[in-house]
């Protein structure tokens, strides 16, 4: 037989000897060796407990959010969580507050006009997922989130400025260029925009303005709009000065043409407005004392009555308003009311009957013929 065959035999026969005696030591007293490896098992953990036992920290934690589409703009109310950390006190007393995160998977959002949905929060420690001995309360907890898609508008800009100039000068018209900005950001904030100010001021006060000057979105109320991006910053604004023109200020009056019939008559008469100012030359200033209305007739009222009419304004002259807007017409309100009917003139007392004594003498005394008389 071949030398190495035999060696290979033998080793093949110890090798089943060994695992015959394993199995037999095994088998022996089987359930004292299963208890002991059950109580070791105890033993080991009631020591680690011991010399590590388990608590619980309580952190403020921040959330964050991840894969969040660039187009959508994302808000909550809720920014912070509180979150309960329970484990091995070797690994819980090393957690700080900043290394814990609780995170929201915007992934795979959309949307075409601002919706609210809810997105479960997962947290990590340090930018990981944390040790599975720990134990964090709550576990996947929900966040409600609003998402706002972008929207897009242009305004034209409106310049604000000290209507204060040198005695004896006027601002003119402003230029402002360019004229129109685009803006856009969260469509919910882009429909709040009512319009887009810059405030223009003068290098010195009631000088010429010209320079560039910051625009701000404001809204119906007057109040600032934020986080919207506008196509540029700042415009360039220009007031020239102007010399002041001569003015006058006149008195409207209404033309009435005719009155209510009777009974009714005209009590008051109010016009808005009622005085108006005149620009144009002094000369022709001059020459005119109050502005008319146009022919009004209220032949048939019978009742208060309030109407619009148009100013019988001169074409060589601008009428504005005290606040210096153009004006064209006036609102009059005209109170009628009726008068009352006049009581009726008095009956005329009948005449008293003649008397038979005092009247019969008399008109037998008349009736006697006078002296000398046959």
């Amino acid at each position: 037989m071949n030398p190495a065959a035999v060696q290979s035999h033998r080793e093949a026969r110890i090798r089943r000897r060994i695992l015959r005696a394993f199995a037999f030591n095994m088998r022996e007293n089987l359930p004292f060796k299963m208890l002991s490896v059950l109580l070791a098992t105890v033993l080991y953990f009631y020591v680690q407990s011991e010399r590590n036992p388990a608590i619980s920290r309580t952190f403020n934690v921040q959330i964050t959010y991840e894969n969040q589409p660039p187009e959508l703009a994302v808000e909550t109310e809720q920014q912070r969580i509180t979150v309960t950390v329970t484990g091995p006190r070797s690994l819980v007393e090393r957690i700080k507050e900043d290394d814990l995160r609780a995170v929201a998977d915007l992934r795979g959002l959309r949307a075409s006009e601002p919706i609210t949905t809810v997105v479960r929060l997962r947290y990590t420690l340090q930018g990981e997922s944390p040790n599975p001995l720990l134990i964090l309360d709550p576990p996947g907890p929900p966040l409600k989130v609003t998402m706002y898609p972008p929207k897009t508008r242009n305004l034209p800009v409106v310049a604000e400025y000290p209507q204060e100039p040198a005695a004896g000068q006027m601002y003119g018209r402003a230029e402002i260029y360019p004229r129109t900005l685009t803006f856009s950001g969260r469509a919910d904030r882009v429909n709040r925009v009512a319009r887009l100010v810059v405030n223009a001021m003068p290098s010195q006060p009631g000088g010429r303005i010209d320079g560039d000057f910051p625009v701000v979105a404001l809204d119906m109320q007057g109040n600032p709009v934020e986080d919207l991006k506008l196509s540029q910053d700042t415009v360039h604004v220009t007031v020239p000065l102007l010399p002041k023109p001569p003015q006058k200020i006149v008195l409207v009056s209404p033309e009435i043409v005719d009155l209510p019939l009777p009974p009714y008559k005209v009590v008051s008469i109010t016009v808005i407005p009622h005085q108006v100012k005149l620009i144009g030359r002094h000369e022709r200033l001059q020459q005119i004392a109050t502005i008319t209305t146009q022919e009004i007739s209220i032949r048939d009222f019978t009742a208060p009555e309030e109407l619009t009419v148009p100013l019988d304004l001169p074409a060589d002259v601008m009428v504005r308003d005290i606040q210096d807007r153009p004006v064209t017409q006036a609102r009059l309100r005209i109170n009628v009311q009726r008068v009352g009917t006049p009581p009726a003139p008095p009956a005329t007392a009948p005449a008293p009957a003649p008397s038979k004594t005092g009247s019969g003498t008399e008109d037998a005394r008349d009736s006697r013929p006078p002296a000398g008389t046959p």
